[in-house]
């Protein structure tokens, strides 16, 4: 018999050994990294590729974009296969995670909002007293909140608002000092009902292909998720998985090419084959908004939608959630990192940006 000492020793041997040979250079490409990273952006090694096949007509691996896109169709069928099995299987209830569950539906952090935007997060924190009677009914389904305590609360703190003299134009508040309710939700937030300072809106922009983000919605709320880059097994709803970097320099000069096989794989170009593009612009032009990032590491793959959210006009906020490792350092910087060329203006991006202090690290599945 060998001793487990002579098997490793073995195996070491074989492993040095041991040569591939790639008949793909494109999947090469990805086991590499894989192998140097621990991980693989496919989309990105694609448009590498793509770019090559533009740039060296002719001599690159690949003779035309028409063969890479035969391999990039085999990976995105055999991932598709793969992650639908997993949905069938191991997608449910039981996954959720209460950590995630709660910084999805907690209230605005004050401290979070770009100084910028500051005024018009002001603007729609007022925009809480329309109407508030009836709002308050929505505030408690989609918050799971017992309507009459919730009612109740808000009708005692708007009475204690209320000017001897003056008037304020807002249905069903009148006489409510504005200026008092700002500073209490600045420094005295212990005295505001949460129905004041919490979303009155979220949506989950799910970048992957499964239904996880779903869960974390009650069915009976408003709250809505949009599956931007497709579904599995939706025909409705078909899969993107491309590259989507109309900012690249090289990507300008490939889009004036006479030849549309160059933009099979493009995203922006794709996301026109259901509304779930048009549904994302009307959310973020209806109000300001905040961005919780989780997941999802803001490369160049999505470059083009992401700089369409983090520079418009409406984003008061953008929070990466990072990933703390065993050894007790995390990824923040290299999430900004990613986040910062997903802009044009910098200062608008450092304005944007929660800071480290007030950002929290991603809630991890324990091991079993």
């Amino acid at each position: 018999m060998q001793s487990a000492a002579d098997v490793e020793a073995y195996m070491q041997q074989f492993d040095e050994k041991a040569v591939l040979k790639y008949k793909s250079p494109f999947f090469e490409a990805i086991n590499r990294t894989v192998e140097s990273k621990k991980w693989v952006d496919i989309e990105n090694i694609y448009y590498l590729f793509l770019k090559k096949i533009f740039k060296e007509r002719g001599t690159s691996a690949y003779r035309c974009p028409e063969d890479l896109d035969a391999e990039f169709e085999l990976i995105r069928k055999r991932l598709s296969d793969y992650l639908s099995k997993i949905q069938n299987e191991r997608i449910c209830e039981e996954l959720l995670m209460e950590e995630i569950s709660r910084r999805i539906f907690e209230p605005f952090g004050i401290r979070d909002i770009s100084c910028q935007g500051w005024c018009d997060f002001e603007q729609s924190l007022l925009a809480k007293f329309e109407n508030w009677e009836a709002n308050v009914y929505s505030y408690s389904v989609n918050f799971n909140a017992e309507n009459e305590k919730v009612y109740r609360s808000v009708d005692k703190y708007i009475k204690s608002l209320t000017l001897q003299q003056g008037f304020s134009a807002m249905v069903g508040a009148p006489n409510v000092d504005e200026t008092r309710h700002i500073e209490n939700i600045r420094k005295h937030l212990q005295l505001v009902p949460k129905y004041f300072y919490v979303p009155d809106q979220i949506l989950l922009l799910n970048f992957n292909y499964t239904k996880t983000a779903d869960l974390y919605l009650p069915e009976e709320s408003d709250f809505k998720t949009i599956h931007i880059h497709g579904e599995l097994d939706n025909k409705e709803n078909p899969m993107i998985f491309g590259y989507g970097d109309e900012l690249d320099d090289d990507y300008k000069a490939i889009s004036k090419l006479d030849d549309n096989a160059y933009l099979k794989n493009i995203k922006s170009i794709r996301y026109l084959e259901t509304d779930n593009y048009r549904r994302l612009l009307t959310f973020i032009d209806s109000a300001p908004f905040q961005i919780y990032i989780m997941g999802h590491s803001c490369g160049n793959s999505d470059r083009t939608l992401l700089n369409t959210l983090f520079e418009h006009r409406n984003c008061v906020s953008i929070k990466p959630f990072y990933h703390k490792r065993e050894d007790g350092t995390d990824d923040y910087i290299e999430i900004v990192q990613n986040i910062s060329r997903n802009f044009n203006d910098m200062q608008m991006m450092r304005d944007r940006v929660v800071n480290k202090r007030y950002c929290h690290p991603l809630a991890q599945r324990p091991k079993p």
